[in-house]
């Protein structure tokens, strides 16, 4: 695929330091996020006149696409794309045509990142939620009135009031 950037590239050890294993990380667990957050971003660009609906139906079905694929590993970022926001612009602009360069229209890479790293940050805290709701059960064998001791046996137990506060606000 060639280079989002055009040229002739970077010399090949600077390009191998500035995208390091930020490829490998965006396709191996940040993707279904960078999609869910690029869908999000096209249906909003529709909604303020940018996109068509037309435009806007085409990129949702593309992403859904890349999902699809990303699942079945048939979706790969390589090196050469330096991260999933290039690769998922690449595949829809070589399958889609010119509507692919409109996903990112007025989305910084930075914006993309992060939004994608939030995303991430909250599927795993609902993970975390769903564990600790499943190990309070299984500790207060239905008893309504069991707590979890972040503490050992006589100490403060204010931790565990706080983790449990914490994850019934996610």
């Amino acid at each position: 695929m060639a280079k989002l950037w055009g040229g002739d590239g970077l010399h090949p050890l600077v390009e191998a330091y500035t995208v390091g294993e930020d490829y490998r990380i965006d396709g191996d667990y940040m993707l279904p996020f960078d999609l869910q957050a690029s869908e999000a971003h096209a249906m909003m660009l529709s909604k303020i006149g940018v996109l068509t609906a037309e435009e806007a139906q085409t990129l949702k079905k593309a992403l859904k696409e890349i999902g699809e694929l990303w699942r079945e590993g048939k979706f790969k970022v390589e090196r050469s794309q330096e991260d999933g926001h290039t690769a998922i612009e690449q595949y829809i602009t070589e399958k889609y045509g010119e509507v692919g360069k409109k996903i990112h229209t007025g989305r910084s890479r930075n914006d993309q990142s992060l939004t994608m790293i939030r995303l991430f940050a909250l599927d795993r805290l609902r993970e975390v939620q769903r564990l600790v709701a499943e190990l309070a059960a299984d500790r207060a064998g239905g008893r309504a009135d069991a707590r979890i001791h972040a503490h050992a046996e006589g100490d403060a137990d204010d931790g565990g009031e706080v983790v449990g506060r914490l994850c019934m606000r996610l």
